[in-house]
């Protein structure tokens, strides 16, 4: 069985060395069909920096986003090479299409920029007035998540034709292996992964903060049972416990990395209550985290 972690470590290369972020957007499936692809790609799923996630806890730009799918294929279909453009909301992106058969199957994103600074400062203002969202805020997290500095169409179209084609060739073998009834039945765990995409970053930008299961379903637009049941199928583990493990994670390098309290750091990751920290932390650890900190100074 494949585990693809050649292209996913080829994509986080790109995405650190050049500054990219880059999503991939698959309209036929072909990346749910493989169990070992679907895990390694998850990263690539969505646009996550801070301006689409804000944009998108709003439902009706939620449905939006999601909807440009369709109008990105049909772009894509026409042209059948790279281009470069403006979404609704003000980022600006190189498209690679992936094509097999002289059909686009999906497209790689590249980005994000911004050098049409009041073109899209017009579509923010726009998105502000019509959603009643803080235009300031907005701009903030915009001003965030953009470049203004381009990478020429040769350095992004030469390093994502690659894995273009990659996906391309994979596109036949998965093709010939699931057949076309499974691929087109994958569709439905592609639309399944953008909800858990979405999730998964949410949590990750927000699990020092007093987060819960509804919070999570909510900035999804989706019921907690459906969020909860396509979690734990996906994650193979429970909401809660995921957060858990995160908070565990980064209160490790608070007690490496500072002199805080053991309470001041179980406030910092998101526990109210430090009892039930050092509980969790015993659980992930083995060991209660005074403990931990005074193997970490014996051991420095």
């Amino acid at each position: 069985m494949p585990t693809y972690e050649g292209i996913a470590n080829y994509l986080r290369f790109i995405s650190e060395t050049y500054h990219l972020e880059i999503c991939i957007n698959d309209f036929v499936g072909f990346l749910s069909t493989d169990k070992n692809l679907f895990a390694v790609m998850q990263p690539f799923y969505i646009h996550k920096n801070p301006y689409c996630m804000q944009i998108k806890s709003n439902r009706e730009l939620w449905d939006r986003c999601l909807n440009m799918k369709k109008r990105i294929y049909e772009k894509a279909q026409r042209l059948k090479s790279p281009y470069y453009g403006m979404c609704y909301c003000g980022i600006e992106e190189y498209v690679v299409p992936v094509i097999k058969n002289d059909f686009v199957i999906g497209v790689i994103f590249a980005g994000e920029y911004c050098t049409h600074k009041k073109a899209s400062e017009y579509r923010i203002k726009k998105i502000s007035q019509n959603y009643g969202m803080d235009y300031d805020m907005l701009m903030r997290k915009f001003g965030s998540s953009v470049r203004a500095q381009v990478h020429s169409e040769q350095v992004v179209f030469s390093l994502l034709g690659i894995v273009a084609d990659y996906f391309s060739a994979l596109y036949s073998d998965l093709n010939e292996n699931a057949g076309n009834s499974v691929l087109s039945a994958k569709k439905q765990a592609s639309s399944d992964s953008y909800v858990l995409s979405h999730a998964v970053e949410f949590i990750k930008q927000n699990f020092t903060e007093r987060i819960t299961v509804k919070d999570i379903a909510d900035f999804c637009h989706c019921s907690e049972s459906f969020f909860s049941h396509i979690f734990k199928k996906t994650m193979k583990v429970n909401v809660k416990r995921y957060i858990n493990k995160l908070r565990i994670e980064e209160a490790k390098l608070h007690i490496l990395n500072s002199d805080a309290s053991i309470v001041e750091i179980s406030n910092r990751v998101g526990f109210s209550d430090p009892n039930y920290f050092s509980l969790v932390f015993s659980e992930f650890c083995g060991i209660s985290p005074t403990e931990y900190r005074k193997r970490i100074t014996v051991r420095n």
